[in-house]
């Protein structure tokens, strides 16, 4: 049997490990989950009776940018290799759990959850900041000489 401090090292090890993950790559998959099961039965935007919506496609990229002050969205997609037609990024400090993140960004932000203009979702989340990113990927684009199809858009 090993002596109790030798189960220390593995913890302290997990600890660091854990810790030296970068904040923003720590994801909240539940809030996607919450965040589409509010689309499917909204109830209420902004004291008007909400209609459901299609479901967000989580999208890996989106959960994964580097965003915060004197950042741009739209450079941080193009490094994240996220070609977008248009995004758009929530961003709430305070709740400490999905369920209270969602209620904050459900209360103040219901029409872009709502909107039909996005179908791809990210969540990322550090200590008691949360941050949505919703997003509509770009057309593939024909290449040149390339005649229009289902597989790329016309130019």
């Amino acid at each position: 049997m090993l002596p109790p401090r030798a189960f220390l090292l593995p913890l302290a090890l997990g600890a660091a490990i854990l810790t030296a993950v970068p904040a923003h790559a720590r994801s909240a998959p539940s809030l996607v989950q919450l965040i589409n099961s509010y689309r499917a039965s909204p109830g209420f935007c902004e004291g008007r009776p909400a209609a459901p919506v299609k479901a967000l496609q989580p999208a890996a990229a989106l959960g994964h940018l580097r965003l915060g002050s004197g950042r741009f969205i739209a450079l941080e997609l193009e490094k994240a290799g996220y070609r977008a037609e248009r995004a758009r990024v929530i961003s709430v400090t305070g709740p400490q759990d999905e369920e209270a993140a969602m209620a904050t960004i459900e209360h103040k932000y219901c029409r872009a959850l709502l909107s039909t203009e996005f179908t791809n979702v990210g969540t990322a989340r550090s200590g008691d900041h949360w941050l949505v990113v919703l997003a509509e990927p770009e057309e593939p684009r024909c290449p040149a000489g390339a005649k229009a199809g289902k597989q790329c858009a016309a130019p």
